[in-house]
């Protein structure tokens, strides 16, 4: 419990980095930062935690009997549920930024200006859906083979890459490399989590 704990908040550590961050920019950058981020939370939250939620109890019963191949293969069909809903939703929310955020919040101070910087932020978070949903199931992989501290660890550490790039970028590039920060951290982060996943795996039979 106690890793799961302090690893809980990193997220919104990430967000209350960004939003200090977001505060040194224009006005009005926290909130188009916050509604790109609320947008593309959706499908995360729909296909990426669900799923991912869903099968952590066969994922733990597999890892319980040292099953290798049972736990690889439930592993890999919750991968490709996911993938399977979270490619095309983030594909829509890149192409379609625009539409979206004209139709829900285009009216009275949310003029056109802001409209297409939280466009523009909201098709760079479009790339996160994918990874933001895997690194989910990464998560409850983690914890089934009873290690909680491993994807604590690597949440930390793409929490430090994301707010090193929009620290380090946001003054010149502006308010979408904040959004590269988030995808560049979670992008390492499951890259690190799969291959130290697998690596585990040769444990079991």
């Amino acid at each position: 419990m106690i890793p799961k704990m302090f690893g809980h908040p990193a997220e919104q550590l990430i967000f209350w980095a960004f939003t200090v961050i977001a505060s040194t920019l224009a006005v009005g950058s926290i909130t188009m930062l916050s509604f790109a981020r609320n947008f593309m939370s959706v499908p995360v939250s729909l296909f990426g935690i669900a799923f991912a939620t869903a099968s952590f109890p066969i994922l733990s019963q597999a890892a319980s009997r040292q099953d290798r191949r049972e736990f690889l293969a439930h592993f890999t069909e919750s991968l490709k549920k996911i993938l399977l809903f979270t490619i095309p939703s983030g594909v829509v929310l890149f192409f379609f930024s625009t539409i979206i955020v004209k139709l829900l919040l285009g009216s009275g101070k949310f003029d056109q200006q802001a409209i297409l910087t939280t466009a523009s932020v909201l098709s760079i978070f479009a790339l996160s859906v994918p990874t933001e949903s895997v690194s989910h199931l990464l998560a409850r992989s983690f914890y089934a083979i009873q290690d909680t501290l491993a994807p604590v660890l690597f949440s930390l550490m793409g929490f430090g890459i994301a707010v090193a790039i929009g620290w380090m970028y946001a003054p010149t590039m502006g308010l979408p490399i904040l959004a590269w920060g988030y995808f560049a951290g979670s992008l390492f982060k499951i890259t690190s989590l799969g291959f130290l996943l697998f690596h585990r795996m040769r444990r079991m039979r």
